[in-house]
């Protein structure tokens, strides 16, 4: 099991850091990474003008699963980040946004303090992750003042601990121990709307839905990556050149068909992890999160 997880990490970095896959030209002379949007194309710091950031986040998170009988409870989330965040002008009044980051986070039902929850016979999961991924996005450049919905995308591994009921069922006492014996892979997709106050000051409000694999069959995994990889491929440079004649929609547009895509293909993961093929159900982690970031 170690050596697949190491074998899954080496994997994931050897895709992210190919910065020459997949480009195409922007309008404007420079080229753009199709697969970027998907954590691939990733270099720690290799965008030109891209500036240091450090980012602390608070959230709640929910875990389901399809074949679940017991609910969990709802947790609450500490999350950091460390990266590199590049905001560029892309035309008149846009900019756009690419963000590449190393993330880990912690998240137990102790560490809700916003819902009060009296039932004694729920699961508290605690669930501690790291990974690393990309934000992309187009937004507004309102003086001093920056809005900018985006996309992110991230591969993370996950190590899941339960705190079980003393009625638990045997089923459902065995399909979490499908999910806690050791690290498990995961890829995660995050939609958001982010502020920045003048050069270096972030406030962002976010939705992230994960799915976390019991295991991987690697070539199928890998063949249901690229249908999302192809897909938002086409997608987001469609959605780009919106934004490129229309200054006003287009970052709005940006935001919803990206998002659109990846959300679709997430909920298809639902209850067949390697969609298209037929395959065991993964582990779903939801989360709502404010976050605050500081660039340097």
């Amino acid at each position: 099991m170690v050596l697949k997880n190491l074998f899954l990490i080496v994997i994931a970095i050897i895709i992210m850091v190919n910065p020459g896959f997949a480009q195409y030209d922007d309008d404007d002379g420079g080229s753009e990474d199709l697969v970027s949007y998907l954590s691939l194309g990733w270099s720690w710091g290799g965008w030109e003008g891209a500036r240091p950031f450090i980012e602390a986040g608070y959230g709640l998170n929910y875990l389901t699963h399809q074949d679940m009988t017991r609910d969990f409870y709802v947790g609450g989330m500490l999350e950091g980040k460390i990266g590199y965040s590049l905001i560029d002008s892309f035309s008149r009044g846009i900019v756009s946004l690419h963000d590449q980051y190393i993330v880990g986070s912690y998240s137990e039902q102790d560490y809700n303090t916003v819902i009060t929850q009296d039932e004694t016979n729920l699961i508290n999961e605690k669930l501690t992750r790291f990974g690393f991924g990309v934000r992309h996005g187009y937004g507004y450049n309102l003086a001093i003042l920056k809005i900018i919905p985006y996309t992110q995308h991230s591969m993370q591994w996950y190590k899941m601990q339960s705190v079980r009921p003393y009625d638990i069922s045997s089923p459902d006492s065995a399909l979490l121990d499908r999910f806690e014996d050791s690290y498990r892979f995961g890829l995660s997709n995050e939609a958001a709307l982010k502020i920045r106050l003048f050069r270096s000051i972030d406030a962002t409000a976010s939705y992230e839905y994960s799915v976390i694999y019991p295991r991987v069959v690697f070539f199928q995994w890998f063949v249901s990556y690229t249908v999302l990889y192809i897909g938002e491929g086409i997608v987001s440079k469609f959605a780009r050149d919106i934004v490129y004649n229309s200054p006003l929609l287009g970052p709005i547009l940006y935001f919803a068909l990206t998002n659109g895509v990846t959300w679709a293909y997430t909920y298809a993961l639902k209850n067949d992890m390697n969609w298209p093929f037929k395959s065991e159900a993964p582990m779903i982690n939801n989360v709502a999160k404010l976050s605050i970031s500081i660039s340097f």
